[in-house]
């Protein structure tokens, strides 16, 4: 079973619902560690529990998917005009958004989130379009290969292989070359913070910027976010387990710098970062620590904890007012970086 989802507008109905009407259903606002909870995502998350809608991972692969590509459409912005085009990078299917007319811009290749599991270019495709349009820029999504089928690190192999070839491509598609960066959520986040790395190990070509949006950093140990907001918050304890456990097939996989940036020996000589942590995100540890060790390397950082939010709230700003003004917020940082 795939479990009930909401159409979206009944969820947006929810959402819009007047404060003395929400009021009741919410009783006091959630305060953890300092940090106040979004009213609108607390309404969220109440009626996530309500409904018994089920996590982000658990049972099996191909039930995690599905549910995943419903729940992520579910309050997703509505897209502003752009154009898309279907691609095949580094023989990966993968798609590149632009606003309408645009000649020549900078590039981001886009990896999705979904725990190295779930996800695909269809449930980031609202997320890519909005950004492409806001930050003034080419995304390119690519659908890199997933686990259990292809674990670690198969997705970081591909993840690296696509930015090289985006960059290799810039003319064609469209890109100044030297005005390419990479960025993803989550997983996706993991993934780019590890071509930043790769790409400075090779010697080049380094990306503009990595976008790293509430990613998971560490694969080998548990920062007190991820007990503060274990359960109850979206993404769960239970769910980063489920993830790691598809993704890498061995203790060793974990301590590799590739799935866990933040074991990286030297993190001098890595591209310019925006690392976006949601307040209440088992993984928002790890991020700030991430910038923190960025920049002690002299690396550059703009950093930001959108302190009253989840984990995925890129997925929510067609509903959450708080998200859509934190993924405005990303867009100009994008539109600065590149």
């Amino acid at each position: 079973m795939t479990g009930f989802v909401p159409p979206p507008a009944v969820a947006r109905a929810l959402l819009q619902l007047p404060r003395p009407l929400r009021a009741p259903l919410l009783g006091r606002r959630v305060v953890v560690d300092g940090q106040t909870l979004d009213r609108q995502t607390q309404l969220l998350l109440w009626a996530e529990r309500r409904l018994a809608l089920p996590g982000l991972g658990g049972g099996t692969v191909e039930d995690a998917r599905a549910r995943f590509r419903r729940t992520s459409v579910l309050l997703a912005a509505p897209t502003p005009p752009h154009t898309r085009a279907e691609l095949t990078v580094a023989g990966r299917p993968a798609r590149a958004y632009a606003p309408l007319g645009a000649g020549r811009l900078p590039g981001l290749v886009y990896l999705h989130g979904g725990g190295w599991v779930v996800g695909d270019l269809e449930s980031h495709d609202a997320v890519c379009a909005d950004l492409a349009v806001r930050a003034g820029c080419r995304v390119v999504a690519v659908d890199y290969r997933r686990a259990p089928e292809h674990p670690f690190p198969a997705a970081v192999d591909d993840a690296l292989a696509a930015f090289l070839e985006v960059v290799a491509r810039a003319d064609a598609l469209g890109l100044e070359p030297t005005r390419v960066g990479v960025g993803g959520d989550s997983a996706g986040g993991n993934l780019s913070a590890a071509v930043a790395l790769l790409c400075r190990d090779r010697g080049g070509p380094a990306p503009r910027v990595q976008a790293l949006l509430y990613p998971s950093l560490d694969q080998t140990s548990a920062a007190p976010s991820h007990t503060l907001f274990a359960r109850g918050f979206l993404l769960t304890e239970d769910d980063i387990r489920w993830f790691r456990a598809h993704y890498l097939a061995s203790p060793d996989d974990a301590r590799d710098p590739r799935a866990s940036p933040l074991l990286a020996a030297d993190l001098r000589g890595v591209a310019p970062a925006i690392v976006v942590s949601a307040g209440f995100d088992p993984l928002r540890d790890e991020a700030t620590a991430y910038a923190a060790r960025l920049r002690a390397a002299g690396v550059r950082v703009v950093e930001r904890c959108e302190r009253d939010l989840v984990h995925g709230f890129l997925s929510l700003a067609g509903g959450i007012a708080a998200a859509r003004r934190a993924v405005d917020a990303l867009a100009a940082d994008l539109r600065d970086a590149l």
